[in-house]
């Protein structure tokens, strides 16, 4: 029921559901906030009920969403039921919390070990990651997964990745359900290789045969990561699951998240602008959606748009607003230099749908700046993934620049306007989540920087009990290679003549990569090997 747009769909489903005994009926947490729902719901002769990705109950899981911790409500309109909730992803806070939540009385517990023998768990620290991780991706056999962390950075990086090898695909929320929808069914026959993304894409789908996971970008803590990463390997074949960082990006996200302080947060702001934007007077509870600009109320009170999307998540969460929707894909401010409309018109080798595009912005080059209305460029036949992406390129070429501009967004009300003043945003949502997000962090930094097993540190987080070395992950492998065996056994391999850096990489899977470069650290300060360039040489 969670895609259903009108009442009449969501009458007829329910109508079905009664008629065909007995059937599955799925519905997304926020559904079941509809009253008409529940009492609809009240009516079916349900036996049971199963709650998935429980861990989004718990206000101490990482995914945490409130309408989650209200399905709890269906239990006195189904007394008669047996319940079960299910998550790979929950810690012992987590699954006390959801027994808690659901009111489980005394239930059987099933849980199995996160740990997954066949994944060689590694992160690549490198000065250079963007390159380290195109190597990867290139010379990786199989399909695989590339997690990039935004709509913008999925195309960047899907586009680079296109120079060196084929059949690479973009996936974000951006995109058209269709579209989305091509994307997976390509990657799921195996036409596409390699899917770059948000964590959009993953929840649900069940590739058995995927062989690697490489995160771009770093996730907010361990659970996000090993839900992402276990994509990985779930034939039970042997697989690879690599992040790549380095020590100023690892800063950059400490930081974000040590200033990203919910409190801090322009709330009640935001509330009265969207007020003011539809006219919204107090005690009034519109019965249409209220449309706002998101870039004029950002640019109004001084914060970013990141910052406002918090505070209308906030809103939501606090059960002020309701369905928060994009109402329009908004438009592209595009900036020429003064030669862009020749170098538009030279430009060859392109497939026709970006020849029509570039010859599109060819006319509008000619006045130096333009807006891009995108809804209108959509019912002209261009997307908005093919368009970012070309715009991406052209504007790496240094022909133009571009920025996202008026995009607007509409809420539904959940409760009559109040006074600004009088808007709170519970202490759940504020300050426990921001120590949660502090905690989760601290977790997952641990384990970037730690230098033991890697699903032993995993195991431990997740509550298991565990002794056994996986002697698959880096650090396993570079305990061994700290043997004096293991290293004499490694220089003994480099010829007389010397080796390239990039030789060795191009041989390796990527999880080795950080065991090669720890490797030849240790071999450079015992002076057995030594180095002309990007050449190694046995001393």
């Amino acid at each position: 029921m969670g895609g259903l747009r009108s009442q009449q769909e969501l009458n007829d489903v329910l109508d079905n559901a009664e008629r065909s005994q007995p059937c599955f009926l799925f519905a997304s947490p926020e559904r079941l906030e509809n009253p008409w729902v529940m009492e609809r719901l009240s009516n079916l002769n349900i036996k049971t009920v199963a709650v998935d990705e429980a861990h989004c109950i718990s206000e101490w899981g990482h995914d945490f969403r409130p309408s989650y911790r209200r399905i709890e409500r269906l239990r006195n309109r189904l007394p008669h039921a047996a319940w079960g909730a299910f998550t790979a992803t929950a810690t012992p806070e987590v699954a006390r919390d959801i027994r808690q939540q659901l009111d489980l009385n005394d239930p059987a517990l099933f849980r199995h070990s996160s740990r997954r023998e066949n994944l060689a768990f590694s992160v690549c620290h490198s000065r250079d990651p963007e390159a380290m991780l195109i190597k990867a991706a290139q010379n990786a056999s199989g399909c695989g997964i590339i997690y990039a962390g935004t709509r913008h950075q999925t195309e960047k990086w899907a586009h680079r990745l296109r120079q060196v090898t084929t059949r690479v695909a973009a996936y974000h929320a951006g995109l058209s359900k269709e579209e989305r929808k091509q994307i997976l069914d390509d990657w799921l026959r195996g036409k596409t290789r390699i899917v770059v993304c948000t964590n959009a894409f993953g929840m649900g789908i069940d590739k058995p045969d995927v062989r690697w996971v490489f995160h771009a970008a770093l996730p907010a803590n361990l659970e996000s990561y090993i839900q992402e990463a276990g994509r990985a390997g779930r034939d039970g074949n042997p697989s690879e699951c690599v992040l790549f960082t380095n020590e100023r990006a690892i800063q950059i996200q400490d930081e974000r998240i040590q200033n990203a302080n919910p409190i801090t947060l322009p709330t009640q702001e935001v509330y009265q602008a969207i007020a003011n934007q539809g006219a919204v007077a107090i005690g009034g509870k519109p019965k249409s959606t209220t449309s706002f600009d998101v870039h004029s109320i950002a640019k109004k009170i001084g914060v970013s748009i990141s910052e406002i999307n918090r505070c209308l998540q906030l809103l939501q969460h606090a059960d002020y607003f309701g369905a928060i929707k994009a109402e329009s894909k908004g438009a592209l401010l595009i900036a020429f230099t003064a030669q862009a409309q020749t170098d538009l018109l030279e430009i060859d080798s392109l497939d026709n749908r970006t020849k029509r595009l570039v010859q599109h912005l060819s006319t509008l080059a000619k006045n130096g700046q333009a807006s891009l209305d995108l809804a209108k460029a959509e019912a002209s036949g261009f997307h908005e993934a093919h368009i970012l992406e070309t715009l991406n390129r052209l504007q790496t070429w240094g022909i133009l620049h571009f920025r996202r501009w008026n995009q607007m967004k509409s809420i539904e009300w959940k409760r009559p306007c109040q006074a600004a003043s009088d808007v709170v945003i519970p202490t759940v949502l504020t300050q426990r989540s921001y120590e949660r997000s502090l905690a989760g962090w601290a977790s997952f930094e641990g384990y970037l920087k730690m230098n033991e097993c890697r699903q032993l540190y995993v195991s431990d987080h997740f509550g298991f009990e565990d002794e056994a070395r996986c002697h698959s992950c880096d650090n396993c492998r570079i305990h061994s290679l700290n043997s004096d065996a293991g290293l004499q056994e490694w220089i003994a391999t480099i010829p007389h003549e010397g080796l390239q850096i990039d030789y060795v990489l191009n041989s390796l899977p990527a999880s080795r990569y950080a065991v090669f470069f720890e490797g030849m650290k240790k071999a450079l300060e015992s002076a057995e090997i030594w180095m002309e360039g990007q050449r190694i040489f046995k001393a």
